[in-house]
């Protein structure tokens, strides 16, 4: 009996050591997040007479997400964001919430990526994307910059939009 513990212990350990050899390391981007990030807004609202009204103003924000790796540098997660808009031209709309789904490709520390989900501002939800480029500085802190689009379609307008650049800090656990 204590023949066949053994050579299944052995057995498990040599499979154990493969399998751990055979792994590639996690990718710096996967795992917890958090991030803070300014920037710069402009919105745009046209009217039922076919007039547009145009602004711009500050932002800041923060967020959190959870990024997984799903294969050898591709990396998919889900991220809650929310921005205060400093001014523009809807407005009822100063902080913004939106979830979205985020998918990128890790080249050794740095991320493109693109994330789609929904926006709301309280009152009105719609489509939200966005492109953007994650640099690691550190082992745990990266550098992201990105372009932000969100459509609205507030009560007394046709259609009104807010794009933003914005420039930020995420940092990994």
């Amino acid at each position: 009996m204590n023949k066949i513990i053994f050579a299944a212990t052995a057995l498990l350990a040599t499979a154990a050591t493969a399998s751990a050899s055979d792994v590639s390391p996690k990718s710096d981007f996967a795992g917890f997040y958090v991030g803070a990030y300014g920037g710069y807004a402009h919105g745009a609202v046209i009217t039922s007479w076919g007039d547009a009204d145009g602004s711009l103003g500050g932002i800041l924000g923060g967020k959190v997400g959870y990024n997984f790796e799903v294969g050898d540098g591709f990396i998919i997660g889900p991220s809650l964001d929310v921005v205060s808009i400093g001014y523009n031209a809807i407005d009822e709309v100063d902080v913004v919430g939106a979830a979205s789904i985020l998918a990128g490709y890790d080249f050794d520390g740095l991320m493109p990526y693109v994330r789609v989900g929904v926006a709301h501002d309280g009152e009105n939800a719609l489509l939200a994307a966005s492109v953007g480029l994650e640099i690691m500085v550190t082992d745990k802190m990266a550098i992201d910059i990105g372009f932000d689009g969100v459509g609205f379609k507030p009560n007394d307008y046709v259609a009104a939009g807010v794009g933003t650049a914005r420039f930020g800090l995420n940092f990994h656990f």
